[in-house]
């Protein structure tokens, strides 16, 4: 009896186990399986370009026209894992109200049902747009703004390190997806070495010279814990800043509140 007991609950584990690895694509990416509409509004361009590997890219385009600047501003962002455009929409008007040209990056498999996401797919799609706005915005990649919520903050960290930009705004973010998988219970026992996304902040982050960053993140946050956001300031050994502000009582949610209401303080920051 005993000996049946054990061998049920291994073969449970090498079941559920093996679920997890092949199906953690879904875990990391979830709002693949979104049913909701991810319509954009009115006053939002949405960007349908074809990719070098021949796949579908949607971006979505927003500027506040009232705003009127010498120089012109652009930004970059990337939501969470468990969001579409749609969803995000508020943060890139917010953005956008403050004087910048902003561009908000659909991840493949998400609203647009174009392809499946991965890192390295998101990676070229990223890639990809930042070639497109530099052509139409005429400005160099330096000058634009990656701005990255939760797993967006490894694009947005990738793109940084990428094209050298001046500055990077991270929302919650992590030190590396391996090291975030760890905070959940079905996710302590997976070697590294079976996470296949891996969206390595710290080391992108201590790669980065020449630029400034600011970074906002809440105490209470279970699903990205704080200390992550402590880590990657110690990690950063560039010229420039490393601006932590923290949000007491607050969690990997409502911190979006409180970015949009940082957001001037964070503009003006930049700016400096």
């Amino acid at each position: 009896m005993i000996l049946r007991i054990l061998l049920f609950a291994i073969i449970s584990f090498v079941v559920v186990f093996s679920l997890l690895i092949v199906f953690q694509n879904y875990l990391v990416f979830p709002a693949m399986l979104n049913p909701l509409k991810n319509e954009a509004s009115q006053d939002v361009e949405v960007i349908r370009l074809r990719g070098k590997d021949n796949q579908k890219i949607s971006i979505w385009r927003y500027e506040n026209k009232d705003m009127q600047n010498d120089t012109k501003k652009i930004a970059l962002l990337f939501h969470g894992n468990g969001q579409l455009n749609s969803q995000f929409q508020d943060v890139q008007r917010k953005i956008g109200d403050l004087g910048y040209i902003t561009y908000l990056m659909e991840y493949r498999g998400f609203g647009f049902k174009n392809g499946y996401a991965t890192e390295n797919n998101i990676y070229k799609d990223s890639i990809e747009a930042i070639e497109y706005i530099t052509k139409r915005e005429k400005v160099d990649s330096k000058d634009i703004l990656p701005i990255g919520y939760s797993i967006g903050t490894g694009f947005a960290s990738f793109i940084a390190q990428k094209f050298q930009t001046k500055n990077l705004v991270l929302i919650a973010p992590y030190t590396s997806i391996p090291e975030a998988a760890k905070v959940r219970w079905y996710a302590k026992f997976i070697p590294s070495f079976f996470i296949f996304t891996k969206l390595l902040n710290k080391e992108r982050i201590k790669s980065l010279k020449d630029t400034k960053i600011i970074s906002i993140h809440g105490t209470k946050d279970t699903i990205v814990p704080y200390y992550m956001s402590e880590e990657l300031k110690k990690s950063y050994k560039g010229n420039k800043e490393y601006i932590l502000i923290t949000k007491e009582r607050k969690n990997h949610f409502n911190i979006i509140d409180d970015f949009k209401l940082e957001l001037p303080n964070i503009v003006n920051k930049l700016e400096e």
